[in-house]
């Protein structure tokens, strides 16, 4: 069922293909070498995304389009070249030293960046609480390939899918603190939703990347 699940998750985004990460390590933390032909099932999960490489070759002759679109968004991400997320940081640095913080870019670029640090962090709270190697390794691995292109576009949708980030909150014993995490993340949903629906995400935030 997990491989059934996986095939229609990898269809859809590379969260969903990557899920066959975490798999893998289940698969040999609990089995060992004793059924490595099981293993075989789990190649059921990247059929999906290989299915849909097929279809963009033989719709448009290139089965790696679905990757190599979003460079073409304006955007300053990289879809051919790998880019050292150390890099992206520098970048952003510069962006949040130069850019005025009066423009809804700095915002963007800030929003962005607190997300990128809250997955960070939240990686090492995992490690610290001893979590499954599996959801470490799978959150690292999403995190640090979005990361890996040049630019933290997009971030905050990319690691609210990542679900061992908010095993971190369960963490959290301390009642008031709860309260004023979901007090802050209601209005800063309401925000950007304000902003969505007025059309800022797809109209000024590649702005930012002709400034730099």
């Amino acid at each position: 069922m997990a491989t059934f699940l996986g095939f229609f998750a990898s269809l859809t985004r590379i969260v969903g293909f990557l899920i066959v990460v975490p798999l893998v390590i289940e698969f040999f933390s609990q089995h060992k070498i004793k059924k490595t032909h099981h293993l075989l099932a789990l190649l059921f999960v990247p059929l999906g995304t290989l299915l849909y490489a097929i279809y963009n070759y033989m719709r448009w002759n290139n089965p790696l389009l679905f990757i190599q679109a979003h460079s073409q968004l304006s955007n300053g991400r990289s879809s051919t070249s790998l880019v050292f997320f150390p890099q992206t940081l520098y970048r952003y640095f510069k962006m949040l030293t130069t850019v005025s913080v009066s423009l809804w870019e700095w915002k963007i670029a800030l929003l962005e960046v607190a997300c990128f640090s809250f997955a960070v962090g939240g990686i090492y709270i995992l490690r610290k609480q001893k979590v499954r190697l599996s959801y470490i390794v799978y959150t690292l691995v999403n995190l640090l390939i979005p990361a890996s292109t040049g630019t933290f576009t997009g971030l905050p949708r990319y690691i609210i899918v990542l679900f061992p980030l908010f095993l971190v909150f369960s963490s959290i014993k301390n009642r008031v603190a709860l309260i004023s995490i979901l007090v802050a993340s209601f209005i800063l949903q309401l925000i950007l939703f304000l902003y969505f629906s007025r059309g800022y995400y797809v109209a000024q935030v590649p702005m930012l990347y002709c400034i730099v």
